[in-house]
């Protein structure tokens, strides 16, 4: 028997009539749509901090090229 807490009210989902239920599904597939999209927001962030280190000057490998080229 779920519990989900409303406005400080606790209610119980097997009390819920058919119109209730359906509301509790659709905030229960809307939650899941909404973890989803916040966990590849974060791995999108990540990838474009990773990606934009690529564009800094890879000043140590210009060191080792002129090191074996002599």
């Amino acid at each position: 028997m779920p519990k989900i807490v409303v406005n400080d009210k606790e209610l119980y989902t097997d009390d819920f009539n058919e119109e209730q239920m359906k509301i509790y599904e659709e905030i229960i597939f809307a939650k899941e749509i909404y973890d989803r999209l916040k966990y590849q927001l974060q791995v999108l962030e990540l990838r474009m901090s990773g990606l934009s280190t690529e564009l800094l000057p890879k000043e140590n490998e210009a060191e080792s090229d002129e090191e074996t080229s002599s």
